[in-house]
């Protein structure tokens, strides 16, 4: 039999669709062995077919690794992180290696984050970071990303040596910060710690499965009474419980109130030189601050006028 070159084209092209097929299924099948709805879930890496390249400053002795029989099946290989030495460690993946340029998943239709995660060893109150990397090149070098925590935003208690499901909200890995949803293509991971923590990844998705809400177990109720001894023995309650910060100078002088504090998110961003700090987001990136009457100086003599 022969075949001229457009009926070789048409043979070539209908191979790559179905290796393309194949390789979506194999990527968005769960590990039961049924495919999944693109539009409702999309999964960018898992042990079975780990993909694209990545980055570590994870200690001396931390690295990337991807053991045999390590997925959440059993098989496959799961991504691997060996944090060493104290202090920050951290890693990412871009699961389209970085290339081309303009690689990237639009995820700006799903809810969640999703992937599995256990750690191989028994340290306690184990923490991991995530954010999200998109392909937007930045030149003023701006964290675009919220970090987001496993323990706690992910609905965990604890990381241990079983497979549990992580659930991020999308919305809070991109709130009040110029992420952009329609352009992903990584995750960063980071931990901070000492000694050696071992962790492993698997299954990292989009999904428009919503994380649960927390829910508090029922429990009897309860009745309690107090008795209140007006003839006992009193004491003088230290006068170092009390404090307050911001209150005006008349009810500060009212209360006698004995300890005040000066502080709060604007501290951070206060320039003493010029007795001035800046809203930030919070208030329109304002400049604000009086130079003989603002910040500390003001606390200070306001603090000074009521002894």
């Amino acid at each position: 039999m022969k075949f001229g070159i457009r009926e070789l084209l048409v043979m070539l092209l209908a191979i790559i669709s179905i290796g393309a097929f194949l390789r979506f299924r194999e990527m968005n099948t769960v590990a039961g062995g049924a495919a999944l709805d693109p539009s409702e879930e999309l999964v960018v890496w898992n042990s079975h077919r780990p993909v694209g390249q990545t980055w570590a400053n994870l200690g001396p002795k931390g690295g990337i690794e991807y053991p045999e029989n390590s997925g959440i099946d059993g098989k496959g290989k799961a991504l691997t992180l060996r944090m060493a030495g104290d202090g920050y460690r951290a890693c990412g993946l871009n699961w389209k290696g970085w290339y081309p340029a303009d690689a990237h998943d639009d995820v700006s239709a799903f809810h969640s984050l999703v992937f599995h995660v256990r750690q191989i060893g028994t340290i306690e109150n184990l923490e991991l970071r995530v954010s999200l990397v998109d392909n937007f090149k930045r030149s003023n070098g701006e964290t675009a990303s919220n970090t987001q925590y496993v323990v706690g935003d992910g609905a965990l208690k604890r990381i241990d040596g079983e497979w549990r499901k992580v659930i991020l909200p999308l919305s809070k890995f991109a709130q009040n910060k110029p992420l952009k949803l329609d352009r992903i293509w990584g995750i960063d991971f980071a931990n901070e710690g000492t000694g050696l923590a071992v962790v492993q990844i698997d299954r990292i998705s989009f999904s428009k499965e919503r994380p649960r809400l927390p829910t508090f177990s029922e429990k009897p109720s309860y009745q309690a009474s107090a008795t209140l001894l007006l003839d006992a023995k009193r004491h003088q309650i230290n006068d170092g419980i009390y404090g307050v910060c911001d209150l005006p100078v008349d009810q500060l002088r009212e209360y006698g109130i004995p300890l005040t504090r000066w502080g709060g998110n604007t501290s951070s961003r206060f320039n003493w030189k010029i007795n001035a700090d800046n809203g930030a987001s919070d208030w329109f990136f304002k400049n604000r601050g009086q130079v003989n009457d603002g910040g500390y100086l003001k606390h200070i003599k306001t603090a000074q006028s009521i002894g």
